[in-house]
């Protein structure tokens, strides 16, 4: 037996090492690349076979940044069957990042038995590459000097987190023709129209080829300073309110398990009024974001942030902002609501979400290609179920005194941001100061020991029917 594991090993040895064999009667006589400008190009191949064998060989192209190693470099590659004593042109497409600093274009040959098996580095025979370095000009260096900051989720998306893509979006808030932006980015009009179009894509951008405009809501370190008064006003108002209101909360508890309408178990999995007991989701979830956020967002009215788009792709449509120098003004909570009528369900959470974005995962879903979402195991979200008839009572309690001081916000809001293209981008904007207010009003409740502190603040409410 022993004998046999050795003889098949000496064999598959010397099978992997046939392609490096042979390799020499394969010939690489000249790589030309289209450009090295950013966006779509191409490498143009010319490769001789000399021997009188058939070949398979597959190409790769790849864009290494070399600024950043952790980086993962995007590829592509290419399958071919090659006739003996052939001469062959190929072209190989590749595309480069917009972005400042140092790249490498590697153009790769493997010559391979089945081209559907992984790449190895003993197949491969030939490398060429092209050291490209991109210069910033000072011009563009002092138009973008202050920091961009997205909502939760927008930031992760593989077109937002480009630099170049966000500074083009300064740049037409701050008037700059396609021409001028061209010239800063020293690049071509057709580059910059390519990324506009993406944001045109999702309704977030409006084009007519020589200028551009911004449909969605923009707010600068002046306007979130002059509005952090009457959010702060707002948060110690409802904090007193919220506070007083749990007496009230609690009292109800105990009335509806002492007429036998909850169970006394707090981990009663059967009974869907037991997520009462936990005051964490019930505040953040419930409360917070599904009664006064909906109310103060979306005028009462449950809404999706995803709609039209996904985690991994999100754009958050009427929802959407940007924030510009003002970083710190952000919150760190999350919500959105399930339009499924199967899956009727609110998704909030405070801090890091648990999604995990496969690479690529835009790029893919464009391409109508089967693409997964993935979840952090490590950081599960709690699922609580629960019965809306069986929650409204304590609930009620909850909202007496609150609606006031979200009136009172509004107000301060429209007078904040007027001229600023508020009437048609309110929901953006009270979607940044509401996740702003749950985010220091859950902070305040959990240092004050009014709600306990939960380790993970990732919650699925999902309502059921009795």
């Amino acid at each position: 037996m022993k004998q046999k594991i050795i003889i098949c090993g000496i064999f598959f040895f010397i099978f992997s090492l046939l392609p490096g064999l042979y390799a020499s009667d394969l010939k690489v006589n000249d790589i030309t690349l289209s450009s090295t400008d950013w966006g779509a190009q191409t490498a143009s191949i010319k490769l001789s076979n000399t021997g009188e064998d058939y070949k398979f060989v597959v190409l790769k192209s790849e864009v290494i940044t070399l600024d950043n190693e952790n980086e993962v470099a995007p590829f592509t590659k290419a399958a071919y069957f090659i006739e003996p004593l052939s001469d062959n042109d190929f072209t190989l497409p590749f595309n480069i990042v917009a972005g400042y600093g140092k790249i490498q274009i590697d153009i790769s040959f493997y010559e391979v038995i089945d081209t559907l098996d992984q790449l190895l580095e003993s197949q491969r025979f030939f490398t060429k590459s092209f050291p490209v370095e991109y210069k910033i000009s000072e011009e563009l260096k002092s138009v973008i000097s202050d920091e961009i900051k997205f909502p939760k989720f927008v930031e992760d998306n593989d077109f937002f987190s480009n630099h170049l893509s966000q500074v083009l979006l300064t740049l037409i808030i701050g008037g700059k023709t396609i021409n001028e932006i061209a010239d800063l980015y020293q690049t071509n009009i057709e580059f910059v129209n390519s990324m506009l179009q993406e944001y045109q894509k999702a309704g977030l951008v409006s084009s007519d080829g020589v200028t551009a405009s911004i449909n969605f809501m923009t707010i600068n370190k002046k306007q979130a300073e002059a509005i952090i008064p009457s959010i702060d006003k707002t948060v110690d108002n409802l904090y007193k309110v919220i506070t007083k209101n749990f007496a009230g909360y609690d009292s109800t508890l105990a009335m509806l398990v002492s007429e036998g309408r909850l169970s006394d178990d707090p981990h009663d999995a059967l009974d869907l009024g037991t997520i009462l007991y936990q005051k964490s989701p019930v505040t953040l979830g419930l409360f917070l974001w599904d009664l006064l956020g909906r109310e103060f967002v979306n005028n009462g009215q449950p809404f999706n942030i995803f709609e039209g788009s996904d985690p991994c792709n999100a754009f958050m449509g009427d929802f959407m902002y940007m924030m510009i120098g003002a970083e710190n003004y952000v919150g760190d909570s999350y919500y959105y609501a399930s339009m499924d009528p199967k899956n009727d369900a609110i998704y909030c959470g405070l801090g890091r979400h648990n999604f995990i974005c496969p690479y690529n995962y835009r790029e893919l879903a464009e391409k109508k290609r089967p693409v997964r979402l993935g979840f952090d195991r490590k950081n599960r979200d709690k699922v609580y179920l629960y019965n809306e008839d069986n929650v409204r009572e304590p609930l009620s309690f909850m909202m007496d005194g609150t609606i006031e001081h979200l009136e009172n916000l509004k107000v301060e809001m429209a007078k904040n941001f007027a001229g600023s293209y508020y009437d048609t981008n309110y929901k953006g904007a009270r979607y940044w100061c509401w996740d702003l207010v749950v985010t220091k009003l859950m902070k305040k409740l959990v240092d004050s020991h009014v709600i306990e502190k939960d380790d993970i603040l990732i919650y699925r409410l999902q309502k059921t029917e009795n």
